[in-house]
């Protein structure tokens, strides 16, 4: 795919996924799909533990080896590319602070 910008999924929660996939089948598709940042609602039914649950499952399939550090640093590089170009300053501009 020539796309290099950030993709942000749609809500993992929404029945359309959560009827037909796990929560870590739903994650892990998502991330080997190109999607950096995964949306949750976390609206239709409240789960107070949703972010670092999620979190440990991502660290989970990378330490298994399901997830290459590779991708996930593609993510963190296209991530790092809108903040930067969200700063204040600008991403060029002298005194910018977003590194």
């Amino acid at each position: 795919m020539a796309y290099d910008g950030v993709m942000i999924s749609d809500d993992l929660q929404m029945a359309a996924i959560a009827d037909h996939f796990s929560r870590a089948e739903a994650v892990e598709r998502a991330i080997r799909a190109g999607v950096d940042i995964i949306a949750f609602t976390n609206s239709t039914i409240f789960e107070e533990r949703i972010v670092p649950q999620t979190v440990d499952l991502i660290e989970g399939l990378a330490r298994d080896r399901q997830i290459g550090e590779n991708r996930i640093a593609q993510s963190y590089e296209r991530i790092g590319r809108i903040r930067r170009g969200c700063s204040p300053q600008g991403p060029d501009r002298p005194g910018s602070t977003v590194r």
